[in-house]
């Protein structure tokens, strides 16, 4: 599943599920992908499409511009160009029409002046292969200046307008991808990945956490040994616990403790 912000009041299994906002699940969480703060595959590729169709409408012109110039007497044709440019420079330009196409079947991109632009423009002159046509430059500028708005006010809402975050109750076999936050109560052979930190109120069993920030955990390890790797990536981070089994590995930044012993009450900062 893919969505914004995902609550979910049981358990979930075997499931992959991909929010730009905070995932919270408050049953068990089992065999399951999880990805918060990052869009869906799709929506990375249509980005890349509109970036390149964007960079053709770029050199074409700066590149019709520059023929006027110099050769002001000869007639120059900016659809030639175009459907020229996007047919070497844009080979994938089909992928992005079946997007586009998409979009139109939905009415409420028209209450989004940007996308209407890509919708209502663009969609009718590359399915329609009119492209050659072209007779007035500024209606190609105008649709480069319309992608580029809709592609800032996009990266601006995925930078930093949403709140990211992981709330597990209990995991087992997870893994999570999160650009923000990690808590949970409990963790068993998970592989967890935070952008900030990770916070474990009950024990952490096996598996690897890496965050950027910090990481405290009540319980890290087992007392029947299983490898358990958690990192910090900042070097000036910071790794709390209450106990520490052995068989449990810690880094901060180039700094790794191995314990062979277990050990209470531990705080680990810039060495």
């Amino acid at each position: 599943m893919a969505s914004g912000q995902i609550i979910v009041t049981g358990s979930v299994m075997n499931a992959e599920i991909v929010a730009k906002e905070q995932v919270w699940i408050f049953g068990e969480t089992q065999g399951t992908v999880i990805y918060s703060g990052h869009k869906a595959v799709g929506d990375q590729d249509v980005q890349q499409q509109l970036r390149r169709l964007n960079e053709v409408l770029w050199i074409l012109e700066h590149g019709y511009h520059q023929v006027c110039e110099r050769m002001p007497e000869t007639p120059v044709v900016p659809g030639k160009i175009f459907a020229w440019l996007v047919q070497t420079k844009f080979p994938e330009w089909r992928s992005l029409v079946q997007w586009l196409e998409k979009m139109r079947s939905r009415s409420p991109y028209r209450k989004n002046p940007d996308l209407r632009l890509l919708v209502e423009d663009i969609l009718p002159l590359i399915e329609r292969e009119q492209l050659f046509h072209i007779q007035d430059v500024t209606l190609l500028e105008r649709i480069h200046e319309g992608i580029q708005h809709y592609m800032d006010a996009a990266q601006h809402s995925e930078q930093g307008e949403q709140l990211s975050g992981v709330y597990l109750k209990v995991a087992v076999h997870t893994m999570i991808r999160s650009l923000g936050s990690v808590t949970l109560q409990d963790a068993r052979l998970c592989d967890i990945e935070s952008g900030e930190s990770v916070d474990i109120s009950g024990q952490m069993i096996g598996g690897n956490i890496t965050a950027q920030e910090s990481i405290t955990a009540r319980i890290l390890g087992s007392e029947e040994g299983i490898d358990t790797l958690v990192s910090v990536v900042n070097p000036n981070g910071w790794i709390r616990s209450h106990v520490i089994y052995p068989q449990t590995v810690v880094q901060i930044g180039t700094y790794t403790e191995d314990f062979t012993t277990a050990m209470t009450d531990v705080v680990i900062d810039q060495v």
